[in-house]
């Protein structure tokens, strides 16, 4: 019995351990794998979410990056706005500072031409009411016939002035060196002696001649400024408010006649030069240049063909034979100057 029951409990213990390590190597053989599988799958699973980590991290960089990079940019923009509103701004500052003094310049400068014209003008001014102070006074004024003083005052009188004004000069035996006409118009200019002891004309005035101009003729006639002529001696009063220019202007009142001019003369020859530009011809009398006559051309010249008709000056031609009437008196230069009132081409 004891052995028996010895023999059990060794078959048991053999058992025992026979199957203890069995179990336990099927039990670590299996244990293994689904170790391995779970340790697996949870490496996976780690680096799948340190990927996605990284992901996102790189994501959020690279936005921030951008926003970073947005918002340098902006800044930029704003930055060059700016400098260039800035810049804008101080180049319209200094055109209008510009523009400001060149618009002071331009004042002051005008500024003093008109005080430098006031002043001239008042001097002008002053000079002929001195001038006319001393014909005033002038012993030569006795020389007129009363009547024809009572003309001029009354002339003066209805333009508004009364005599003896000092804003009135009147000349005696002014020669009538040209008369011309625009747009209904008449402009006489006479040269005059303003002082008793000059032998010759010294002064020389355009008068304008409108409506209210008093003409008279030698008997003492109202007579039509159509009249008027050059080489005419006349008796004038006219404004002494004058143009600056050459020859002054002046408004005309009063002028009378008081000696016709010469007979036209008539000078025959033939035609040395035509200048279209200055229009004058130079005539030759005879094959003498010292018989040379320089005409002087004006609106007034009436130019003609071989049958009378009119042409221009553009007509005539170097050696051309023509007649001149022309005015009596001439220059005395070197070849004498005077005006053609008539040219006729001849045969």
């Amino acid at each position: 019995m004891q052995q028996a029951g010895q023999i059990t409990t060794g078959n048991q213990m053999q058992m025992m351990n026979q199957a203890t390590p069995g179990n336990q190597m099927q039990q670590a053989s299996q244990t293994t794998p689904r170790n391995q599988m779970q340790q697996a799958n949870q490496t996976d699973a780690g680096n799948q979410v340190k990927m996605a980590n990284q992901t996102i991290t790189d994501k959020q960089m690279k936005q921030t990056s951008q926003i970073q990079q947005g918002n340098q940019m902006q800044q930029m923009n704003f930055t060059q706005q700016a400098n260039q509103m800035q810049q804008a701004n101080h180049i319209y500052q200094e055109n209008q500072m510009q523009q400001a003094n060149h618009i002071y310049q331009g004042n002051q400068m005008q500024q003093a031409n008109h005080m430098y014209q006031g002043n001239q003008m008042r001097q002008d001014n002053q000079n002929l009411q001195d001038r006319q102070i001393q014909q005033d006074q002038s012993p030569f004024l006795n020389q007129i016939p009363q009547e024809q003083l009572h003309h001029m005052q009354q002339a003066e009188n209805t333009a508004g002035f009364s005599a003896p004004n000092r804003n009135v000069i009147r000349v005696f035996s002014a020669l009538v060196e040209e008369v011309s006409r625009d747009r209904g118009t008449t402009f006489v200019t006479i040269s005059y002696r303003n002082c008793d002891g000059c032998a010759a004309p010294s002064d020389t005035v355009r008068l304008v001649v409108s409506r209210d101009t008093d003409i008279f003729n030698e008997q003492g006639q109202r007579i039509r400024a159509g009249e008027l002529e050059r080489g005419m001696t006349v008796d004038a009063s006219f404004s002494s408010a004058m143009t600056r220019s050459i020859p002054p202007q002046a408004q005309a009142f009063f002028i009378r006649i008081t000696a016709r001019a010469p007979r036209p003369e008539i000078t025959t020859g033939r035609i040395a030069q035509v200048n279209p530009r200055g229009r004058f011809l130079l005539v030759m009398r005879n094959q003498n240049p010292a018989s040379a006559i320089q005409f002087h051309i004006n609106q007034d010249t009436a130019i003609l063909d071989v049958f009378g008709r009119r042409t221009n000056l553009s007509a005539l031609r170097p050696g051309f034979r023509v007649r001149v009437e022309h005015a009596p008196f001439m220059t005395a230069s070197i070849p004498p100057q005077t005006t053609a009132f008539v040219v006729q081409i001849i045969r």
